[in-house]
């Protein structure tokens, strides 16, 4: 195992965050001993799950761009021809798009209905639930208001044993 260290002090988060996702890292380590002081005006401890959460989207889209052999200034999401067997290099409207979630959610043995804002809803409650800050979901979001992100926010739709047992008759 190799270990690195970066320094963060004078660097603004691009340069910082730029040099640790060059270097290739696996892991990223926290060592400070108060690490929710914001010692460089961006590093937070919430801040570091955003830009990791970044990193790892990045990463993922640039792996979907190679597998699907995109070419500069293509859409990113493209629709299929009639039969479903080749991409048309033209952009994928959005019937399209809520058609294919309904056909892959059925598939998957969805009881109930699902569409794009089931997945917005989802990703946006699974990291506020990983300690994920409002402001950087409204971020990712590309929400005006937090109180839009809010309406996605699912964490507090899960009910527990204890609170069903306070029901009596």
């Amino acid at each position: 195992m190799k270990i690195f260290t970066i320094g963060f002090t004078k660097k603004s988060a691009e340069t910082f965050f730029g040099r640790l996702k060059n270097s290739g890292a696996k892991r990223l380590i926290d060592v400070r001993l108060n690490n929710v002081s914001q010692l460089a005006g961006f590093t937070k401890r919430n801040d570091l799950s955003l830009f990791r959460s970044i990193v790892l989207l990045e990463e993922i889209l640039n792996e979907y761009v190679v597998a699907a052999v995109l070419q500069s200034g293509q859409p990113l999401f493209q629709s299929l021809n009639s039969l479903g067997t080749a991409v048309t290099r033209r952009a994928l409207n959005r019937y399209n798009a809520w058609a294919a979630i309904r056909k892959r959610a059925k598939v998957a043995g969805f009881l109930t209905p699902v569409g794009c804002h089931t997945w917005r809803a989802t990703g946006i409650t699974i990291y506020l639930e990983n300690d994920g800050r409002l402001e950087h979901a409204q971020q990712m979001a590309g929400h005006e208001s937090p109180r839009t992100t809010k309406l996605y926010d699912r964490t507090k739709d899960e009910i527990t044993l204890s609170e069903v047992e306070r029901i009596r008759l």
